[in-house]
């Protein structure tokens, strides 16, 4: 099966929660829930983008203006359950 792109769009909101969690080869990574009119969403940050972000200076409510791409994550878990959800991948920032 290839692994196709897809198209990014444009999310608008205020920061809802952060997590962050270790990255193997160091740094961290973050999930950051995005509140707008339409609901909440989960976007993924890498290293890279948490330490040029400035992610650990984002507080609640903050506006962000993010371009990102939709990822969707399945699996099987520990208990043969199959589980699939969406996520977005942050690419960029806008003006």
């Amino acid at each position: 099966m290839a692994l196709i792109r897809e198209a990014t769009v444009l999310i608008r909101g205020k920061v809802r929660h952060i997590d962050f969690a270790p990255a193997k080869a160091g740094g961290e990574y973050a999930t950051v829930q995005v509140e707008n009119e339409g609901g909440i969403s989960d976007v993924s940050l890498s290293p890279d983008i948490v330490s040029k972000l400035n992610a650990h200076a984002l507080k609640l409510d903050t506006p962000v203006s993010w371009v990102v791409r939709p990822y969707i994550k399945s699996g099987t878990s520990r208990a043969g359950n199959v589980y699939a959800f969406m996520t977005y991948i942050y690419q960029s920032q806008t003006e």
